[in-house]
């Protein structure tokens, strides 16, 4: 790193300010090229052929703008007097609306009373250091953001919808997922103040999921999983399998409660469909076995068993 070769663009409005740097700056071994145009360091930057812009304090409203729209591929490198470093972080961090923001600020800071090659160095290394740093952190919010969006595009196309609910009576729904909308609901229908969740559950079936409910938590279980039915907005019947998980505070008690629950209405008509269809083969007077590919007699009915004079031990199994 010592021996790198810096290409810089200089933005600076005090001509002693602008000749100290430069007599430092070549004497560091870096390139400087004064540019006035701000729409062609603009360019420089992006494409690679400058590394960077030095700039002096305070910056005009035009700088900052720039600075902004090019903080992304620049390192930064402010001249100010000692005594001014802290305004130009601050007033770096402001921007010139004074509205916060993460792209502007000092990479480093170099005082004007201070100006030599070891100085500019290091003023050089810092900002390049501070640049990867935030290319690093740019990228791991990008992946998270990806990974995020990619969960959230998982959850609204798929049959189970997160919940979040407070422990107050009649569990208000503190947050939801977006396809909540399965059940014929709106996100902020659901979390409005005055909506508890406990409405929705059908009253056959809400006494014995809050027993159950509170079971696990007098018998310090905190992951449970439930079966209950819901009312749609429309007023429709469906199943649902309720896992939820019970979050506790510092103080070891429970804050809210959080879960995934799952339509599961499709999945229990065809178990409900299963039942029957075996029932009516177990109690068919005709004799039934059923074989897999391999010849392998899978499943024998008692009328079947009559008939052969052999039981279901030594018959299923064999070929």
């Amino acid at each position: 790193m010592s021996n790198r070769v810096w290409s810089l663009g200089l933005i600076v409005d005090d001509p002693a300010s602008e000749s100290a740097f430069v007599v430092a700056a070549l004497a560091a071994g870096t390139r400087v090229e004064r540019i006035r145009d701000f729409g062609r360091a603009a360019a420089q930057l992006r494409s690679g052929e400058l590394d960077g812009i030095v700039a002096t304090f305070p910056p005009s409203a035009t700088w900052i703008t720039f600075l902004r729209d090019c903080a992304a591929h620049s390192m930064c490198v402010w001249l100010a007097p000692t005594s001014r470093v802290e305004e130009a972080y601050t007033r770096g961090m402001a921007g010139s609306t004074g509205q916060d923001t993460e792209q502007v600020f000092a990479h480093a800071v170099l005082s004007e009373a201070h100006l030599g090659a070891d100085e500019v160095r290091r003023a050089m290394l810092a900002a390049e250091h501070v640049r990867r740093l935030q290319e690093v952190t740019r990228r791991s919010v990008m992946r998270e953001s990806e990974a995020a969006s990619l969960a959230q595009m998982v959850i609204e196309n798929s049959a189970s919808v997160v919940f979040r609910w407070r422990t107050s009576s009649g569990s208000p729904v503190a947050y939801v997922s977006d396809n909540v909308r399965i059940f014929g609901y709106t996100p902020e229908e659901v979390t409005a103040p005055g909506f508890f969740y406990q409405s929705i559950v059908h009253p056959e079936d809400l006494e014995a999921a809050l027993r159950q409910i509170k079971q696990c938590r007098e018998e310090g279980v905190d992951t449970f999983t439930l079966s209950y039915r819901i009312l749609t907005h429309d007023g429709e019947v469906r199943w649902v399998e309720d896992r939820t998980r019970v979050v506790r505070g510092d103080d070891g008690e429970p804050t809210f409660h959080q879960g995934v629950v799952t339509d599961v209405t499709d999945q229990r008509e065809a178990d409900e469909q299963r039942q029957i269809l075996s029932q009516a083969v177990e109690q068919s007077p005709g004799s039934v076995a059923i074989a897999d590919l391999r010849g392998r007699i899978r499943y024998v009915n008692p009328r079947y068993c009559a008939l052969s004079g052999y039981g279901r031990d030594a018959i299923e199994g064999r070929e």
